[in-house]
């Protein structure tokens, strides 16, 4: 979900400073972004990219119990033997670069569940692409929604995507409602063509 809620490009995505910070934004707040490579040197993310999100937010906490877990595991200084203080502090390193991956994964998730879920139309979005992707589509709510996306001038890239995941997931769109989702996303290419 990461490239649909912040529109990753090329491994990048590119998000608010006070997202990865894990800080509450308001209207009137200057956003600054900040460019993050989403690539499988993060050690969270190769294991995340193609998981439902249900899935990865279980992940992101199974990692976080491991590092819960390793941190507990530190030599106290009271009993610290230097070869378990040794063997701890080399396996430190990568530990940091999972945390910091861990924390702005988790930030990233709540972010996503932010602007999923309290957003109806988001959410009405994200049912139809599930009920796509499982094959068991409502024709006529497909068309509607897609006839909403119109109105509202959601991207045409957004609004093809849907298309072809329903054309992919569950065969060829009823004519009926192919001619009236293509009269809507015409009208709609060329008032902004007109716009330029």
């Amino acid at each position: 979900m990461l490239d649909e809620v912040f529109e990753m490009r090329n491994s990048v995505l590119e998000v608010e400073k006070r997202i990865l910070q894990g800080e509450a934004g308001g209207p009137s707040e200057r956003k600054t972004a900040v460019r993050q490579k989403m690539t499988n040197a993060d050690p969270i993310f190769r294991e995340l990219r193609d998981l439902n999100f249900a899935v990865a937010i279980n992940k992101i906490g199974n990692v976080a119990t491991g590092l819960r877990d390793f941190y507990a595991t530190r030599p106290r200084q009271e009993n610290a033997d230097i070869n378990e203080v040794k063997k701890f502090v080399e396996v430190l390193g990568s530990k940091k670069d999972e945390s910091y991956s861990a924390s702005m994964h988790t930030a990233l998730a709540e972010e996503i569940s932010a602007r999923t879920f309290e957003d109806e139309f988001v959410r009405k979005r994200f049912d139809l692409e599930r009920q796509m992707v499982d094959g068991n589509i409502d024709v006529q709510k497909a068309k509607e929604f897609l006839l909403e996306c119109t109105g509202r001038q959601e991207s045409l890239y957004s609004q093809l995507r849907m298309l072809l995941l329903w054309k992919f997931t569950n065969g060829p769109i009823p004519d009926h409602a192919a001619n009236e989702i293509s009269i809507a996303v015409w009208k709609l290419f060329k008032k902004f063509q007109l716009l330029k």
